[in-house]
């Protein structure tokens, strides 16, 4: 394997574990600061914590299936020639293994994503929502007031 690969690969896998560990450890931050909060937005933080948590332990997944096709099994599934024997079989199942939990890994990843996007955009759309009903009925109460100083 030429070494700009292997360059690129470690950079690439220290770039996703570095990512994962800095937004856990943000949420584990996070953890102090949803308890000063009410109680029902404490657990809307709490959920997204966790939600957030998760695809840092994913994202770590990912980097370590990641470091593991490039240190382990590219270079012995590379050299796989035909007639492959039962060790050539078993390592090109376990290459291709780590494949699938990589891609597997990727798309729980991606599906948190989604969800915390969705998530937020419904939590965006309920507080846009409370404060325009609160801002309606705000103007409402001073127009009454005004409609009962004019009536005096």
């Amino acid at each position: 394997m030429p070494h700009s690969e292997l360059i690129f690969g470690g950079v690439l896998v220290t770039c996703l574990l570095g990512v994962a560990v800095l937004f856990g450890w943000t949420q584990r931050g996070a953890f102090g600061r949803a308890e000063q909060l009410p109680h029902d937005e404490r657990r809307i933080a709490r959920r997204q914590i966790y939600r957030r948590l998760i695809g840092c332990a994913f994202l770590a997944v990912v980097a370590i299936l990641l470091a593991a096709q490039y240190m382990l099994w590219e270079w012995r599934v590379k050299a796989i020639v035909p007639p492959l024997n039962d060790q050539d079989r078993m390592v090109a199942r376990l290459w291709l293994a780590t494949v699938i939990g990589l891609l597997l890994a990727l798309l729980v990843v991606l599906i948190l994503a989604a969800i915390e996007a969705f998530v937020a955009r419904s939590q965006a759309l309920k507080q846009y929502r409370k404060r325009s009903d609160d801002r309606r009925a705000l103007i409402e109460r001073q127009a009454a007031r005004l409609l009962e100083g004019r009536n005096e």
